[in-house]
C-alpha cells in the first residue's frame, strides 16, 4: 500500500458516523480510515470491500478492548511508513498507540477531532499533562461544538480551531433548520447510549430545571443514571445498541 492520501483518519472502531464522515470526505478527497477493531462502545458499521468510497485498514481485527497495544503500534508504524498523507486526523487522545505516533508525525499535518468537552475531560494531574502534550502536537483542532471548543480555550491551545458543527460533519453551511411556529412548543429527544461519559445526569437536571419536555431513547442503562426526566416523565425506551 504505497499511496498518497489527502486524509488519514486514526480512530478506534468503525462507528457509523465516522464511516459517514469518511464517505463525505471521499467525495472530494482520498481517504484512509485506520482502525484497531470493533467494540460495544459504539454502533459499528461492518466494513467490507470499498463500496464506501474510501480505503480502510484494521491494525487489529476483533475486540478493540483486547488488542495487543504493542503489536498495534508496530503495525501502525509499519503502515504509516508505506503511505503518505496531507493531513493525519486523530480521534481524540484515547489510544496510547496513536498518542505515541503523534510525536513521530509532523506536527503541521496533525489535526485532532474532538468530541470531549471541558466538563468531561479531566486536564489535571499527570494524565492531564499527557493529554495537553498530545494536543499540542496538533496544528489544528476540530471540536464538535462550543463546549468542546471551550476545552481548547481552557488549556490555551495555540493552534487553529475550527468548530465542525456536529459529530462527523465538517461543514453545515447551506443547511437551514425548518421554520418553527412560536405557538407550538418544542419537544426534545436524546437518542444514544445510556453511558456515564454521555453525562446524562447533567442533561436531565437541566431539562428538569427549565421545565421543557425531554424524551430519552437508548439502552444499557448503567448504575448511577437517574430514571427522572424532563416534564412529561418520558420513559427510557429502545433496544440496546447493536
Amino acid at each position: 500500500m504505497n499511496k498518497q492520501y489527502d486524509f488519514i483518519y486514526l480512530t478506534n472502531t468503525p462507528s457509523f458516523y465516522k464511516a459517514r464522515l469518511c464517505e463525505e470526505l471521499a467525495k472530494k478527497h482520498s481517504v484512509l480510515l485506520v482502525l484497531y477493531g470493533y467494540g460495544a462502545e459504539a454502533v459499528n458499521t461492518r466494513l467490507s470491500g470499498n463500496e464506501n468510497g474510501f480505503d480502510y485498514f484494521f491494525l487489529h481485527e476483533g475486540d478493540a478492548g483486547k488488542r495487543n497495544k504493542a503489536l498495534v503500534l508496530f503495525r501502525l508504524l509499519k503502515l504509516m511508513a508505506r503511505v503518505r498523507a496531507r493531513r493525519v486526523l486523530f480521534s481524540g487522545w484515547m489510544a496510547p498507540e496513536y498518542n505515541i505516533y503523534s510525536f513521530l508525525s509532523s506536527k503541521r499535518r496533525n489535526a485532532v477531532i474532538c468530541e470531549s468537552s471541558a466538563i468531561d475531560s479531566g486536564m489535571d494531574g499527570w494524565k492531564g499533562l499527557l493529554k495537553k502534550a498530545v494536543i499540542r502536537r496538533m496544528s489544528a483542532a476540530l471540536p464538535s461544538g462550543s463546549p468542546h471548543r471551550a476545552l481548547f480555550e481552557h488549556i490555551r491551545y495555540p493552534g487553529d480551531i475550527h468548530v465542525t458543527g456536529s459529530v462527523g460533519i465538517f461543514n453545515m453551511e447551506g443547511r437551514r433548520p425548518r421554520p418553527h411556529s412560536p405557538s407550538a412548543p418544542l419537544n426534545y429527544i436524546y437518542v444514544g447510549r445510556l453511558a456515564p461519559e454521555k453525562n446524562l445526569e447533567l442533561l436531565i437536571r437541566e431539562f428538569n430545571s427549565n421545565g421543557r419536555p425531554l424524551t430519552i431513547v437508548g439502552g444499557r442503562s448503567p448504575e448511577g443514571i437517574s430514571q427522572k426526566h424532563g416534564r412529561g416523565q418520558h420513559p427510557l425506551s429502545g433496544p440496546p445498541p447493536q
